[in-house]
């Protein structure tokens, strides 16, 4: 912009540095009587400078290109070198496995006493230590030529800019010589000058350094907020944060899987692929359609529901805090007498119907009061613990769910014809 105003006359030929100072004098040819035209002498002299402005800083931009060329070429030398050397090394370091009795008055090999040190292992570790030394050096070296590389990537962009300036200053100087002879085009051009000037103007800011530290602080900031996106995002990460939260599930459900004393219960854990529970056994892994029992399937179900309840109301997470379960006790009551009375027949029966309902009373217990769990079941256990937790007690003596009074006032409403 300020090359433009220079060369549509509204502001001198003279160098103005420092992006301050530019904007100052753009402000001022907003307002500012611009100077009188320039000879056409002044114009050729212009001219000329700016060619020669343009022909040195093509040779600059090329010198730089060419030092970056050769610092790229530097780098990937090195790397060939560093792979070379490094194969070098882990070959010479395989004298480290022998300890010290590679330098000692015994073979290394076979313990027998030999006359004196072995001159030949002195210089391979010799040579060791030398490679290592020159891969030092060079990896040293690296940071210092990476600072080059970006210093020079940043000439080269300046240089681009005030080459692209050049190069409108030029075009500008010859649409101003091809107008000139027309009536008021130089007026014109100011008045389109100034416009673009304003133009600019009303979106640019200064730029002072502590508003640039700022800046600069906010763009780290959000760096960082990026690469710990992006390490959210990773695959491998994921992967590794479930198995984590896997592990912790499992481990509940082996514990509980035990104190229900169900089968296989040595290391129990959720399949995710598979949909299902896994019992690993020392004949490997067994899926919960191989173990068998409605006893066993029951069970593990529980164990899984509780473990992942458990899970997610110990790191608050939005899931219902309730577990509605329907007969989970049926395979303990196979005759109509025992579903009546609600007390399994066998001693064996009563005692695993009284670990399922203790297991789920020490979960609610230990999480409340931010877990429930309904029961619907034939089971009625007469320990007062067991007796205060129940709610209803229907589907005995003629009292149900639904009781029957509603279906009869429901059917009774069918039949009455009055609207």
């Amino acid at each position: 912009m300020v090359r433009e105003a220079v060369v549509t006359g509204l502001l001198p030929d003279e160098p103005v540095e420092g992006r301050t100072a530019m904007l100052a004098v753009l402000q001022s040819t907003l307002t500012a009587t611009p100077p009188p035209p320039t000879g056409d002498e002044v114009v050729a002299e212009r001219r000329e400078r700016l060619e020669r402005e343009r022909s040195e800083l093509r040779l600059a931009l090329r010198t730089a290109g060419e030092q970056v060329a050769l610092l790229d070429a530097m780098d990937g030398d090195e790397q060939a070198y560093e792979g070379v050397v490094g194969r070098q090394i882990s070959r010479l370091r395989s004298l480290d496995l022998l300890g010290e009795a590679i330098s000692g008055a015994s073979c290394p090999v076979c313990g027998h006493d030999v006359d004196g040190e072995d001159p030949d292992v002195d210089e391979l570790r010799q040579a060791s230590e030398q490679l290592s030394s020159q891969l030092s050096s060079v990896e040293a070296v690296r940071p210092r030529r990476r600072e080059a590389v970006k210093e020079l990537s940043e000439q080269i962009d300046s240089l681009r800019q005030q080459l692209r300036a050049a190069d409108d200053a030029l075009a500008g100087l010859d649409a101003t010589e091809a107008g000139d002879a027309a009536a008021g085009s130089r007026e014109e051009q100011q008045a389109f000058t100034r416009g673009r000037i304003q133009h600019f103007l009303g979106g640019a800011h200064t730029a002072e350094p502590d508003a640039l530290r700022r800046l600069e602080d906010r763009i780290t900031l959000h760096q960082e907020a990026v690469r710990r996106l992006e390490e959210g995002l990773d695959p491998d990460e994921e992967r590794e944060q479930l198995t984590s939260r896997l592990a912790v599930v499992g481990a509940d459900m082996t514990l509980w899987a035990e104190e229900l004393q169900l089968e296989h219960t040595g290391s129990v854990r959720l399949d995710l692929k598979r949909l299902t529970v896994v019992a690993d056994t020392d004949q490997g892994p067994a899926p919960l359609m191989r173990i068998g029992s409605a006893a066993n399937w029951i069970g593990y179900h529980l164990v899984a529901h509780l473990a992942m309840h458990r899970y997610f109301a110990r790191q608050d997470r939005p899931v219902p805090r309730f577990l509605m379960l329907d007969q989970p006790t049926q395979a303990y009551y196979p005759s109509e007498v025992a579903q009546r009375s609600g007390v399994a027949e066998g001693e064996e029966d009563r005692a695993a119907v009284l670990r399922l309902f203790q297991l789920m009373r020490s979960v609610v217990d230990e999480l409340a009061p931010a877990m429930q769990i309904i029961v619907c079941d034939h089971a009625n256990l007469p320990d007062p613990w067991f007796q205060d937790a129940v709610g209803q007690n229907n589907w005995r003596e003629g009292r149900k769910l639904i009781p029957d009074t509603w279906i009869e006032e429901a059917q009774s409403n069918e039949d009455d014809p009055t609207p």
